[in-house]
Protein backbone atom coordinates (compact mmCIF):
# COMPACT_ATOMS: atom_id res chain seq x y z
CA UNK A 1 0.00 0.00 0.00
CA UNK A 2 1.19 3.06 -0.93
CA UNK A 3 1.89 6.03 1.56
CA UNK A 4 -0.51 8.57 -0.89
CA UNK A 5 -3.49 6.22 -0.29
CA UNK A 6 -2.85 4.92 3.31
CA UNK A 7 -3.00 8.99 4.11
CA UNK A 8 -6.43 9.55 1.86
CA UNK A 9 -7.82 6.34 3.41
CA UNK A 10 -7.28 7.87 7.12
CA UNK A 11 -8.52 11.18 6.28
CA UNK A 12 -11.92 9.39 4.77
CA UNK A 13 -11.82 7.81 7.83
CA UNK A 14 -12.05 10.43 10.39
CA UNK A 15 -14.91 12.21 7.93
CA UNK A 16 -16.83 9.41 7.91
CA UNK A 17 -16.06 8.91 11.96
CA UNK A 18 -17.36 12.50 12.01
CA UNK A 19 -20.31 12.31 10.48
CA UNK A 20 -21.59 9.10 12.26
CA UNK A 21 -21.49 10.39 15.72
CA UNK A 22 -24.82 8.79 16.48
CA UNK A 23 -23.85 5.45 16.89
CA UNK A 24 -19.40 5.50 17.76
CA UNK A 25 -19.44 1.18 18.05
CA UNK A 26 -21.54 1.39 14.62
CA UNK A 27 -19.48 3.69 13.14
CA UNK A 28 -16.39 2.17 14.57
CA UNK A 29 -17.20 -1.30 12.76
CA UNK A 30 -18.16 0.59 9.24
CA UNK A 31 -14.88 2.48 9.32
CA UNK A 32 -12.65 -1.09 9.91
CA UNK A 33 -15.00 -2.99 7.23
CA UNK A 34 -14.63 -0.08 4.95
CA UNK A 35 -10.80 -0.09 5.50
CA UNK A 36 -10.52 -3.65 4.68
CA UNK A 37 -12.58 -3.48 1.59
CA UNK A 38 -9.93 -0.93 0.44
CA UNK A 39 -7.11 -3.25 1.68
CA UNK A 40 -8.39 -6.23 -0.55
CA UNK A 41 -8.89 -4.06 -3.72
CA UNK A 42 -5.59 -2.63 -3.49
CA UNK A 43 -3.99 -5.93 -3.23
CA UNK A 44 -5.61 -7.21 -6.42
CA UNK A 45 -3.92 -4.87 -8.42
Amino acid sequence: MSEKSTILLRKDTIKSLKNKKAHPRQSYDEVIRHMSQIVQRIKQR
